[in-house]
């Protein structure tokens, strides 16, 4: 499955820059280069919408094709009632496990590529601070009390990304500004 990511991911930065491109020339051919300056997000979102478009047809397709002949399709050999026969113990033929296994990468390339856009890792220094709570006696704080209240803070801070995550080594923060769902 790490492999099929892979090459899921591989041909997604190879081909979508060009449907991006795509975007850009036809957006420029209807509306004019200013219309292109100011919706370079339109276009890009363009370009991902193709990439889905083609992905989910030609899955599709495959899966029509390669379904077309098994039984449950067939209500002459006894339609859906034989996706219940034996059930647990049926055979996954190679096809068929074909399907799901790129089904399953694009989904896994899907769910990185999200957190990709909504999270961002920031690398701290391990040799600055002994540990989290010498972290909070350097930044003036002082007793129980206000450790915790800092360490609220921390986790709550709206700069832009809030903080999700923070150890001595590294702060993962989280965007409610960056759109990960491609709108």
């Amino acid at each position: 499955l790490f492999l099929l990511v892979l090459l899921v991911r591989t041909f997604k930065r190879l081909f979508l820059p060009r449907f991006v491109n795509l975007g850009r020339t036809l957006g420029r051919s209807a509306h004019g280069p200013d219309w292109e300056n100011d919706n370079t997000d339109r276009i890009t979102k363009f370009g991902e919408y193709v990439y889905r478009l083609l992905y989910h047809s030609s899955v599709s397709l495959y899966g029509l094709w390669y379904f077309k002949d098994k039984i449950w399709w067939d209500d002459a050999r006894g339609g859906t009632a034989n996706c219940w026969m034996d059930h647990g113990f049926q055979t996954i033929e190679p096809g068929m496990a074909w399907y799901f296994l790129i089904q399953s990468a694009y989904n896994v390339d899907a769910l990185v590529s999200l957190m990709e856009l909504s999270f961002a890792w920031e690398w701290v220094n391990p040799m600055s601070y002994s540990s989290a709570l010498d972290f909070l006696e350097k930044e003036h704080v002082v007793d129980d009390r206000m450790r915790k209240r800092e360490v609220f803070k921390m986790m709550a801070r709206s700069r832009g990304r809030k903080t999700v995550l923070w150890t001595p080594l590294f702060r993962v923060k989280w965007s409610p500004t960056v759109r990960g769902d491609f709108r």
